[in-house]
């Protein structure tokens, strides 16, 4: 039985059960790839730095939209109290367009203000037997 070749050293090869081998190496599709990349980017730089701009066009003008509205949107939601101002009005950077209900808010931070002194005596109970203390010292529930 003749001896088998030796393989490449970056080329791993697979028999199967008397079956063709399989060259699963990636030598050559990594040399094919980085020799695109330098191609592709020697051309970009020479272009770049053969090619000549003999001048741009300069032209007054002014940015303006029109026709086109945009739309506003909170990022959390909620009801709207107030429209401070009119449809086709002019407004400034930074100026406020509508005010918020903040029902919800005040009615979210009672219910996280509930949770967090739970877990506050949560904690000075667990301190408190943790000492064996006969009474639990509590902290102050509304930081």
């Amino acid at each position: 039985m003749p001896s088998p070749k030796p393989h490449p050293p970056n080329t791993t090869t697979q028999t199967a059960n008397n079956g063709p081998s399989l060259k699963t190496g990636l030598t050559r599709t990594a040399v094919i790839g980085i020799l695109a990349f330098v191609v592709l980017f020697s051309g970009g730089a020479y272009w770049a730095w053969a090619t000549q701009i003999s001048g741009a066009v300069i032209a007054p003008g002014q940015v303006e939209v029109i026709g086109k509205p945009k739309s506003i949107q909170h990022l959390d939601g909620g009801i709207v109290e107030e429209i401070l101002v009119a449809d086709g009005q002019f407004v400034d950077k930074g100026q406020a367009l509508v005010r918020l209900d903040d029902t919800m808010l005040k009615a979210n931070l009672e219910i996280y203000k509930t949770r967090l002194s739970e877990a506050l005596a949560t904690r000075d109970r667990l301190i408190a037997e943790q000492r064996d203390a006969n009474e639990i010292d509590f902290d102050d529930p509304d930081p």
